[in-house]
């Protein structure tokens, strides 16, 4: 069985500028996850805002726990949105992209 996700490798230069504040460097990046509202998801949002991404909070159900965690990482210096959404609806998903693309 092949795993074609385990062949996509990062963009060339994402590990060469490591520094004592950052394990890797996603300035300029986008990251858009599902589930970032709470427990795990939020402290990842926050890692990835520390590492230099923008951030997109997906949410399904918890709008004030999405939009604390948009604060902890504008507070960071970057950009953040919180979009709610439902992963099982290919519209939703095709909705927060674009969203996250937009800002």
């Amino acid at each position: 069985m092949q795993y074609p996700c385990l062949e996509i490798r990062p963009p060339e230069g994402t590990f060469s500028k490591i520094s004592k504040d950052r394990m890797i460097n996603l300035e300029g990046r986008n990251a858009l996850i599902t589930g970032w509202s709470r427990g795990i998801g939020a402290a990842c949002a926050i890692l990835f805002a520390r590492a230099g991404a923008n951030v997109g909070v997906l949410y399904r159900s918890d709008k004030r726990a999405a939009e604390d965690v948009v604060a902890g990482v504008k507070k960071l210096g970057k950009n953040a949105i919180a979009v709610q959404m439902d992963v099982a609806s290919g519209k939703d998903c095709s909705h927060a992209a674009r969203t996250m693309v937009r800002q």
